[in-house]
C-alpha cells in the first residue's frame, strides 16, 4: 500500500487487475483459468481451484470481462463476410433452480440478437447486437472502424445492411434472399462460425443478455487460441 503524504490517503498499485482485491494464492487462479478453458462447469472449477461456488462464479465473469476487452480489436480487412445468429434469452430462477426458456419461435424480442464478420485472416466480430431485429443504428455502432474501407463485405440482403454500408463506404456483394452464393462469393465461412457458436453456447444451457457477451468473447478467445 501506497500513502500520500499531503492528504494521508492509501491506495493500491493492483486497481483494475485480475487478482485486484483476491485473498487466493496464485495456484488457485491458474487451476482455476486452466478449468474455465476446458469447459468446466462452475461446481467443477470450484473444487479444482479449491474455492466456493459463489467465488467462482464471480472469478468467471471476472475473467470473460477482460478476455472481452481483449477482443474484437482487429480492423477486418480482404473479403468480410457478415451476418447475424439468433439466440434464446434464458435466464436461471434462483427460486426453483431451472432455466426459464422462450419458447416463441422465429423473430421475436424475445431473442438475442449477436452480429458476426469474420475475415480472409480469421479475424472475427462478435458482438451481443440488439433483441430481435438488428437496427442499422446498432450495426454502425458496432462496424464503425472496424472494417477496412478496402475490404469487399459480403452478406444477406438483410435492410438493414444498406445504411451500413454506405456508411463504411466498402464494396458490397449482396446474396439474394434464399441463397448462400453469389459467384464466387460464399456465405459459408460466417456460417461455419455460427455453428462453432452455437455449439458452444449450447453447453453452458442458460446464459442470460447481461452475461453472453462475456461467454462471446470467451469462445473467440479458445477459437483463437487452440
Amino acid at each position: 500500500r501506497y500513502r500520500c503524504n499531503d492528504c494521508k490517503k492509501t491506495m493500491i498499485s493492483e486497481r483494475n487487475l485480475l487478482t485486484f482485491s483476491s485473498k487466493k494464492e496464485m495456484s488457485s487462479w491458474f487451476k482455476f483459468i486452466e478449468s474455465l478453458l476446458d469447459g468446466d462447469s462452475i461446481k467443477v472449477s470450484a473444487e479444482k481451484a479449491n474455492i466456493s461456488r459463489r467465488t467462482a462464479f464471480r472469478w468467471r465473469h471476472k475473467v470473460m470481462y477482460i478476455m472481452n476487452k481483449k477482443m474484437n480489436k482487429k480492423v477486418l480487412s480482404g473479403v468480410v463476410t457478415l451476418d447475424e445468429t439468433l439466440f434464446s434469452n434464458k435466464y436461471k430462477s434462483r427460486m426453483i433452480n431451472s432455466v426459464s426458456t422462450i419458447k416463441k419461435r422465429g423473430m421475436s424480442n424475445d431473442k438475442i440478437n449477436v452480429t458476426c464478420a469474420i475475415d480472409d485472416f480469421d479475424n472475427a466480430i462478435i458482438k451481443v447486437a440488439d433483441t430481435g431485429r438488428v437496427t442499422s443504428a446498432t450495426l454502425i455502432n458496432i462496424y464503425s472502424g472496424n472494417i477496412d474501407q478496402s475490404a469487399t463485405v459480403v452478406s444477406d440482403s438483410l435492410r438493414s445492411y444498406h445504411k451500413l454500408m454506405s456508411h463504411l463506404k466498402v464494396d458490397w456483394i449482396k446474396i439474394p434472399s434464399k441463397k448462400k452464393s453469389l459467384g464466387s462469393y460464399t456465405l459459408e465461412p460466417i456460417n461455419s462460425l455460427h455453428a462453432l457458436l452455437k455449439d458452444f453456447i449450447y453447453k453452458y444451457k442458460g446464459i442470460s443478455i447481461k452475461y453472453l457477451q462475456g461467454y462471446l468473447a470467451l469462445f473467440e478467445y479458445q477459437r483463437k487460441n487452440r
